[in-house]
């Protein structure tokens, strides 16, 4: 923004898929195969995603607490979408379990069903 040369934040290996978080203090990213979130001066990078297969189309929390990805076994999909914590150590939670759900949406993320 203020007219700076840009500058790599991530090297060596494959990144795409930046994502601001909504308050502009993070990113979002994706590997291969998995998500990470990282501040824009290059620190702090944390993997979000630890799953099998592969975690693409990140998406942050209104509050950034959360964050909604796919999941799938390849690069092809099919894909689930899932949810995890950014702020507790937790497991990811499915949110969708049928057919092939692709670029969540937290304005469409359905809320999980009740713990049995």
């Amino acid at each position: 923004v203020e007219g700076s040369e840009p500058r790599v934040l991530v090297g060596g290996e494959g990144a795409c898929d930046p994502r601001w978080s909504p308050s502009g203090k993070q990113l979002s990213f994706q590997s291969e195969t998995h998500i990470f979130s990282i501040k824009p001066d290059g620190t702090d990078r944390l993997q979000v995603t630890i799953g099998a297969g592969v975690q693409h189309y990140a998406t942050w929390s209104p509050d950034e607490t959360r964050m909604a990805y796919c999941q799938g076994p390849g690069p092809q999909g099919p894909w689930q979408v899932y949810a995890v914590s950014l702020v507790e150590d937790t497991y990811p939670e499915p949110l969708t379990a049928q057919g092939s759900n692709i670029y969540p949406d937290w304005q469409r993320v359905p809320t999980p069903p009740p713990a049995p």
